[in-house]
């Protein structure tokens, strides 16, 4: 049997846990604002099994296309509406609900 020799994975400066963290942290202080403005209720009520009650925040330019956490990049949805944008980005992009990064 030959034996392979593992090399050690550097490390990152950065790792996605701790933007992952960042992130979460800057959510949380936005929420607040967000559930103001939509008065608790899913703002896009996309989903045929929309609840109508918002439960969390959604980037219309998404986090991997460079969108940030601003409450204008942001919109408060039900589960159902988030599982449907992202199961359907063609259809939730003729509604804004997600956009082309810039």
């Amino acid at each position: 049997m030959r034996r392979v020799e593992v090399q050690p994975i550097p490390k990152l400066r950065y790792s996605r846990a701790s933007k992952i963290r960042r992130d979460s942290a800057e959510l949380a202080k936005i929420r607040p604002l967000l559930m103001e403005r939509s008065l608790g209720r899913c703002e896009a009520q996309f989903s045929e099994h929309c609840t109508g009650v918002g439960v969390m925040a959604h980037h219309k330019q998404l986090r991997s296309s460079g969108g940030n956490n601003h409450p204008a990049n942001l919109v408060w949805l039900c589960a159902p509406c988030h599982d449907a944008i992202h199961g359907h980005p063609l259809a939730a992009a003729e509604r804004g609900l997600i956009v082309r990064s810039r």
